[in-house]
């Protein structure tokens, strides 16, 4: 009897140290603006992702992300979901497939969908259906392995995904291997700031497409896990600092349907 109650109050100390152990969870890191940037020289990471796990981690101290200087690409990340080798994603597109890699959490912001096309290319488009017409005589180039090329197949559109690589498919675009260059708003105002690119290119208007973007987890995350991150978020998004990581990155925020 003795012995049992010494045991209960051994654990009863030992409760505060284990509910503030850590709870550290790998991410990644990747040089797609206005969510990621690995800035030179030291390459540490800013944008819109690293500022909301910063704040998530001030909301609970717990809360530790690691990865976010390493560099990799959305099939890499794909990879790290279904190995468990990544517990936690920011910003992630939601698709069939990658339903099947990881659990969407939270619903964290949305951005537009546009196209670029040649400066001198008078084409005019506001919708989805009438870019599947006119991909029909020059396919319209995306990013291999994106959700940006999965939106243009589930609306009809003929799609040049063979290349991942940003250079190449502007590229592309140039040469006149495909009439229009479909990605997030923000990365085509990018490709307009190089300097080699000015009076060459320009990007539509009209928003094509709304991408909703998860906060997601591994299957393998465990469920303290998803209640620390969940309670987290909730406490950044009333603090307003969620607001003021949208307001500067010029992103909108959503209502999840």
């Amino acid at each position: 009897m003795l012995m049992r109650l010494i045991a209960c109050l051994a654990a009863l100390l030992l409760l505060p140290s284990l509910l503030a152990a850590p709870l550290t969870l790998r991410t990644y890191g990747r040089d797609s603006p206005p969510f990621y940037a690995l800035n030179p020289p030291d390459r540490q990471p800013t944008g819109a992702c690293p500022e909301l796990f910063a704040a998530l981690s001030e909301a609970n101290p717990q809360l530790q992300f690691s990865g976010l200087e390493t560099p990799m690409s959305l099939s890499l990340i794909e990879k790290g979901l279904q190995q468990h080798s990544i517990d936690v994603v920011c910003s992630l597109g939601r698709t069939p497939a990658r339903e099947k890699l990881a659990d969407f959490l939270q619903l964290i912001w949305q951005s537009h969908h546009k196209v670029m096309v040649r400066k001198d290319d008078a084409v005019s488009v506001a919708s989805l259906s009438e870019l599947a017409s006119l991909s029909q005589s020059a396919p319209v180039i995306a990013r291999h392995s994106s959700v940006y090329a999965d939106r243009l197949k589930q609306a009809g559109v003929r799609v040049d995904d063979s290349s991942s690589d940003p250079g190449t498919l502007v590229r592309k675009l140039l040469a006149g291997r495909g009439r229009f260059y479909y990605a997030d708003e923000h990365q085509l105002a990018l490709v307009l700031r190089e300097p080699e690119l000015q009076g060459k290119l320009r990007i539509e208007p009209a928003p094509l497409y709304a991408e909703k973007l998860y906060l997601a987890v591994s299957k393998n995350t465990g469920p303290a896990e998803r209640q620390a991150l969940q309670a987290a978020f909730e406490s950044v998004r009333a603090s307003g600092r969620l607001q003021a990581i949208l307001q500067k990155y010029q992103l909108s925020s959503p209502q999840e349907k």
